[in-house]
Order: C-alpha cells, then structure tokens, then sequence
C-alpha cells in the first residue's frame, strides 16, 4: 500500500485585495504532492508566486481557495506540532539580541532539549559572529545563522526559500551535504532557488512556477543529445517516431531516450553517417528550456 504523501496541495488558490477593489491572484489552481525522503525543486522567474505558495504551506498565510495537507495536518497544526521547519526568502529577527542570546533562548524553548541537529550550528559557523548583535551581522551571516534556526531541530517537512541565498560556496556544500543526510532520513524537503546548477544537483524532480500556476514539472532525466553528421534530408524511420530532430544542412541533434541511443547511431552509421558526439542531457539543459519558454 502507498504510504500517504506528505504534502497534498490541491487546487491552492490565493488572491490579494488591493486598493478600490482590484484583486490580485498570485496562486490559481496549485496541486501537487511529494512523498517522504524527495527534495522538490521550486523554480519560476520573479513574482511567479513561489513564495506565496512556501507561505500557505508553512501555515504563515490562508489560502483563498484549496486545501494544504502536511503528513495529514492542516498547515497551521502542523506548524504547532513541529512537523515543518520554515525559511523564508527575507529571514527577520530582533536586531537588537546578540546571535548567543538568540540561539540560547531559541533552544531552550524548542523540544527536545538536546538538539539531534547541533551539528548544523558548527556547518554554518554562526560561533565566529556569536558575539555580533543580529543586526549587525552581513547578509550572508544573517542567513547561516537562519538556516542553523530552520534545521538545527528534526523535522519531517522542510520549506527552504532561496536557502542558498549570500552564502559563500564551502557554506553552500554543507548545506547540500546536510540536506542530503535529512533526505536519508525521510525528510521531504521543498526547496527554492534561481540557481539551475543547484536544483539540478539536490532535487529529485523540480516544479516550474509562472504566473501563480504550476507550469511544468521536470523529472528525473532520461535521454541524451546525439550529435551527427549525414546526407541532407535524412529522416529517423518509424520505429524512432517522437524523437526529436534538428537540422542544419548534413549536421543534425537529436534527443533520444537513453535505451534508443545504441539503435539510432546504428541507423545513422548505416546510412553512411558519423558520430560527433553524445552525452547524457542534465536536468539544468531541461530548465534551462523551461525558462526560455517562460520568457517567450
């Protein structure tokens, strides 16, 4: 029997009331699921909606239409419940505290007493500002010091907003390095980012955002890009029906399914053709297009 998703969005709609009633939709229609153990990516141009949509599922904004389930809870339950870890794009805490003030009071209130996750504070290094007042700290200290708050306590559904966002390249290896070891553990993990090499690094599928709508869905990738040269006019026979053809006078691209890509170089071979090359097409080729269309 498949186990229940852990979060259910369906059919999340939410719509702001501006000024002499004009109303904005900024999500219309959001569904979507993910299970235990999966890091979803969450891409989209600016505006697209993605973080309304990390809002409504961490219980931090009601939805105007639709429903959100996470592990079974409505979202707002789920956050009392300390099922859900929260980062949201702009992190905002008392500039006034000191980092130790802060993180002291914040541990001693969260359950269990003794952090699973005390290793995250020593990741992201927040005992070389401790000292500094949360005001005082730069961008990318705010935000190792944010996500060290978001992780440090196990959760079993993480919303990470633009995680990565200021952090120097050693600080956002260990966050990979920790968001991979939460993955191992049945975490789910729903994660934003405008960086296409990350996404495609981290997340078992990605989600395209545009215009508060989920616009596609990027799985895992299974073809290749074969490059050839041959005589002008070639055509793929049918049993290579669906394959996608480019071509420019003798030299053509295809994209074929991994388990074809023996049998279409065999084709082209035959018909006195040559191999330029071939390589496996990244999940970052895939968005890449995604966000082309975006933008046409």
């Amino acid at each position: 029997m498949r186990k229940e998703p852990s979060i259910i969005c369906d059919m999340v709609g939410k719509v702001f009331a501006k000024s002499q009633g004009v109303e904005v939709r900024a999500l219309h229609n959001v569904s979507l699921q993910t299970d235990d153990g999966e890091v979803v990516g969450l891409i989209g141009p600016n505006g697209s909606g993605k973080t309304t949509l990390f809002r409504a599922m961490a219980g931090f904004l009601w939805p105007s239409s639709g429903s959100i389930r996470l592990k079974g809870m409505d979202p707002q339950k789920a956050l009392e419940n300390r099922i859900v870890g929260f980062l949201a794009e702009e992190p905002r805490f008392s500039q006034v505290m000191k980092v130790k003030d802060y993180w002291r009071a914040y541990l001693s209130l969260a359950r269990p007493s003794r952090p699973e996750h005390s290793f995250v504070a020593d990741a992201m290094e927040i005992a070389s500002f401790s000292d500094k007042k949360i005001g005082q700290l730069s961008r990318g200290m705010l935000q190792r010091f944010a996500l060290s708050m978001c992780l440090v306590f196990p959760r079993q559904v993480y919303l990470l907003d633009e995680p990565t966002e200021s952090l120097d390249v050693n600080f956002r290896w260990n966050l990979i390095e920790i968001l991979s070891m939460l993955r191992k553990q049945g975490a789910t993990i729903v994660y934003a980012s405008h960086n296409l090499n990350e996404v495609a690094n981290i997340c078992d599928r990605v989600l395209v955002m545009r215009k508060g709508q989920l616009h596609q869905q990027v799985a895992t990738v299974n073809t290749s890009m074969a490059k050839f040269r041959a005589p002008e006019g070639l055509k793929l026979p049918e049993e290579f029906a669906g394959i996608q053809v480019s071509a420019n006078g003798t030299e053509y691209v295809v994209e074929v399914p991994n388990e074809q890509v023996n049998s279409v170089c065999r084709y082209v071979l035959d018909q006195s053709g040559d191999i330029i090359e071939i390589r496996p097409r990244s999940l970052e080729d895939l968005l890449k297009t995604s966000i082309l269309e975006d933008i046409s």
